[in-house]
């Protein structure tokens, strides 16, 4: 570098000023060549170092780019931020690692936890996009100001084919805690699609704990739909949704129950099992039919337990769902129609 600067020594014309051949802008362009040399000289003057910086972080040359990452620790300032946060996604990790770390400590509020998975959910990296679920699965606390925006990248995962297979569990997960207000809405007619779901068991089961998750009333009649294929899976689901279900229970129970077939015994088997741990006085006689029915003596034995734990039950037992908007229910589930008496 030194060598270089001498060769730019000559002597001044007439009224021109003299120049630093160590200013900033003079020594950039070797940053690459001589990181330790040409980056304790901008270091040493931030203010003109800044842009330089900036500037070369989208150098083509690596080594530039990364020395230039690691400079925006020492003369970047928030001022900047906007303009290199499109490099907190590069591709070389080094680079976007250090434009992180600028981007934590110039605007912490603006970028935190939240804010960097959404980035890392936009991009097209399988494993910075199930770390970012991951990481949002696990917040202390859902900012409702983002929650939608949230929402909208993890359905997509859920949505997306290509992806869905891979991350819908992860993805299912997060919307768990980050499910948004038209989740539901978004979901739902995926979930109600059996022939697409047929061979997809985790997609579904993705989808299940996604829609349960929202204690939305639309969400109900969907997931009901699989009882005859997945019993255990939906009994819990629906359990988890709360008071919501109960109706969609006690009508899909007495759809089945003169349903003989396999998934007859399964469907009504499910309803009391849902029925028992959210039922109230209303279903007390959808119970007590099953309660007699000697078709089934193990759901007949729980239908006269529910029974009882229902009349035991104080009425604020039960933790009130979340409302959703009032739908009917779009079908019957599987078969249904053609076997109801």
């Amino acid at each position: 570098l030194f060598d270089l600067a001498a060769r730019t020594l000559r002597p001044l014309r007439a009224g021109e000023a003299a120049r630093d051949p160590f200013a900033p802008d003079r020594v950039a362009g070797q940053l690459g060549n001589d990181p330790e040399t040409v980056g304790a000289i901008l270091r040493r003057n931030p203010t003109a170092a800044e842009p330089i910086v900036v500037r070369l972080l989208g150098s083509p040359d690596l080594k530039t780019r990364r020395a230039a990452a690691d400079l925006l620790a020492f003369v970047g300032t928030e001022r900047v931020a906007p303009q290199v946060q499109a490099y907190a996604t590069a591709a070389d990790p080094d680079v976007a690692r250090a434009v992180r770390a600028f981007l934590r400590r110039v605007n912490p509020t603006a970028f935190d936890a939240v804010a960097e998975a959404m980035m890392d959910l936009k991009t097209e990296d399988r494993t910075k996009r199930l770390a970012a679920m991951a990481a949002l699965a696990a917040v202390p606390a859902v900012d409702p100001k983002r929650r939608n925006d949230v929402a909208v990248l993890l359905e997509a995962a859920l949505l997306d084919a290509a992806k869905a297979d891979a991350e819908g569990e992860a993805a299912a997960a997060a919307l768990t805690v980050w499910h948004g207000d038209r989740t539901a809405a978004r979901l739902a007619p995926a979930l109600n699609n059996q022939d697409n779901l047929k061979n997809r068991p985790a997609v579904r089961d993705a989808l299940v704990t996604a829609l349960a998750a929202t204690k939305d009333k639309i969400a109900v009649s969907v997931i009901m739909k699989w009882m005859p294929v997945e019993p255990t899976k939906v009994t819990q689901a629906l359990v988890r949704m709360g008071p919501v279900a109960e109706d969609e229970a006690i009508r899909i129970m007495n759809v089945y129950f003169t349903d003989r077939t396999p998934d007859g015994v399964k469907a009504r088997a499910g309803c009391v099992g849902v029925l028992a741990e959210i039922g109230t006085a209303k279903s007390i006689p959808a119970l007590a039919r099953a309660s007699k029915d000697q078709r089934d003596v193990v759901t007949q034995e729980v239908a006269r337990q529910a029974i009882e734990t229902i009349k035991a039950r104080p009425p604020a037992a039960v933790p009130a769902a979340t409302p959703g908007p009032a739908t009917k229910p779009t079908s019957r589930p599987a078969g249904a129609a053609a076997r109801a008496a």
